[in-house]
């Protein structure tokens, strides 16, 4: 009786489990609950369900489970002669758009970047870059998605991952729990929400985290050997020609609130085609970030005799701004150098001093003894691009 016992709950549970996924599958059930997926640690290290479903057409669509968290996309499911990349990581493998569905081949992205790349190194050959990274997931997440793309057929895999380590690596019970969608549906009735941060939890135990990384790693090359598919490792890639401090996106409505005062009407300012009604300190920062300087120029020197100013830690950013152009366009001063210091302090500006004067070795030395790690670092990789 107990055997029969045991055997009846078991297919109770594989029955019901398995109708269950077949209610999800058709989208007439969701296991898992919304608020659940980037909060809950399980979101960034799992992947429950399959990411990738056959259509009618013979193309590989994205599922309506892989869309809470990659691009949408579909391609042909026999590749021909074309070159297939999957590039698999984290939100900078992504890139942009970040987490924007229907447009995975908007510029901007790693993904894009490299099919552009190829295509140019190529141009008689079909080259598919398939978007299977995901924003806040680690390791062990990637691995799992790896473990699919594999079977799709891929010429190369782009691994990019290790800037969301921070939770141990699940067990196999846990693991195989998540693919059921019974335990998900009753993990989302019966416990509580977390409240965590978007971003996976810090474990204390950090050569245990390293650990796991490495075996997440050699566990994607061993997966990706056994179909013979070569892997590219990649760091985060960082663009040296980047300006930094990002005040544009206060701007935009993502940060705190900006100081955008009123230029007289007595003192009218060459506005591009494309700013009109637009405040100045906005029009003149974003045109610094584009490295547009003659036109920021007189826009940030209105901004600052105005009394303009970007919130949020953004205070002594527009004179340094306003220095940089002036540097750029080469009509720096000692009035330039004294706004560069007073913002920056003296350390960078020396650095950036000899980086105009086309100094390298010099301002690379001289960045090296600054105390500012990230500006330091920044203008140092400056100076060694140009």
């Amino acid at each position: 009786m107990l055997v029969f016992a045991a055997l009846v709950v078991a297919l109770a549970l594989v029955g019901s489990n398995s109708l269950i996924e077949w209610l999800e599958a058709r989208a007439l059930l969701e296991t898992s609950d919304p608020a659940d997926r980037v909060q809950h640690v399980d979101r960034v290290q799992h992947v429950g369900e399959r990411l990738f479903e056959r259509g009618s057409d013979d193309r590989w669509y994205t599922t309506p489970y892989a869309e809470e968290s990659l691009v949408r996309q579909s391609f042909p499911v026999d590749k021909g002669k074309a070159f297939r990349v999957f590039v698999v990581g984290g939100s900078f493998a992504m890139g942009s758009p970040y987490l924007l569905q229907g447009f995975p081949r908007l510029a901007g992205g790693a993904p894009w970047f490299l099919e552009h790349g190829l295509r140019a190194a190529d141009p008689g050959r079909g080259i598919e870059v398939i978007n299977a990274a995901a924003g806040a997931q680690n390791s062990s997440r990637v691995r799992a998605i790896v473990d699919q793309v594999v079977r799709l057929d891929p010429d190369l895999l782009v691994v990019a991952t290790c800037n969301n380590e921070g939770e141990l690596r699940p067990t196999e019970m846990r693991r195989w729990l998540n693919q059921q969608g019974g335990y998900r549906l009753l993990k989302r009735w019966l416990l509580p929400q977390a409240k965590g941060s978007y971003f996976t939890p810090q474990h204390p135990n950090l050569d245990r985290l390293r650990r796991d990384y490495r075996a997440n790693l050699r566990a994607i090359l061993a997966a990706a050997a056994e179909r013979g598919v070569p892997v590219a490792l990649a760091t985060v890639p960082v663009n040296l020609r980047y300006r930094g401090w990002e005040a544009g996106h206060l701007i935009g409505g993502k940060g705190p609130a900006v100081g955008l005062p009123v230029v007289p009407a007595r003192d009218p300012l060459p506005i591009p085609a494309g700013f009109e009604g637009q405040p100045v300190c906005v029009t003149g920062t974003l045109l610094f970030e584009a490295e547009a300087f003659a036109e920021a120029l007189p826009l940030l020197r209105a901004c600052m005799a105005a009394g303009g100013r970007l919130d949020g830690g953004f205070d002594g950013q527009l004179p340094a701004y306003a220095a940089i152009a002036e540097y750029e366009l080469g009509i720096a001063d000692d009035v330039t150098r004294v706004s560069l210091e007073a913002s920056l302090g003296t350390c960078l500006a020396d650095g950036i001093d000899l980086f105009y004067e086309g100094r390298y070795g010099e301002a690379i030395a001289a960045f090296e003894r600054c105390d500012d790690p990230a500006e330091a670092l920044r203008w140092h990789g400056f100076s060694l691009l140009a």
